[in-house]
């Protein structure tokens, strides 16, 4: 990419771990040079209305 990465595409059996990893919320869709460039977006945007994995939000905690 344009900061001298090399990127990935892993598929494991019939699924698209890239894809998931985005889709759970665990990476984030950050290469506008990757050929699924708005696929991984919209997984991202997914996840974050979902407010799953690091996109989820903390918990308030009572204090007394």
């Amino acid at each position: 990419d344009e900061n001298g990465r090399l990127l990935r595409y892993v598929l494991v059996n019939n699924a698209f771990v890239n894809y998931e990893l985005v889709l759970q919320g665990f990476a984030s869709a950050n290469s506008a040079s990757s050929a699924c460039a708005l696929t991984f977006k919209t997984a991202e945007q997914v996840a974050i209305q979902a407010n799953i994995g690091k996109w989820r939000l903390p918990t308030p905690v009572a204090t007394p």
